[in-house]
């Protein structure tokens, strides 16, 4: 059964992304996170409504990636968790 933990994470306007990987203590990988940062503001050139610019950039994402959760908006940067598939590991 899957248990939730909380992470945090450093707070910057600098970073965009952050990779998390979940490891067994024999070393096995299990589980790949990545948390993405898109900034609507730096990447919006046609001012795209909220929605419309989220469901741009994860039709546009790597679909090796699945989304987790999408977290709320602050100042134009909407954060986004993403998992690995599992058959891609």
């Amino acid at each position: 059964m899957p248990k939730e933990i909380k992470i945090l994470l450093p707070d910057s306007a600098s970073i965009e992304a952050y990779q998390i990987h979940v490891i067994k203590n024999d070393g096995t990988e299990i589980l790949n996170y990545r948390y993405e940062i898109f900034d609507k503001e730096k990447d919006n050139l046609s001012s795209l409504s909220t929605a419309d610019y989220l469901r741009r950039k994860i039709e546009e994402y790597d679909t090796d990636w699945e989304i987790a959760e999408i977290y709320a908006a602050e100042n134009q940067r909407v954060p986004v968790l993403f998992k690995q598939i599992l058959s891609k590991i």
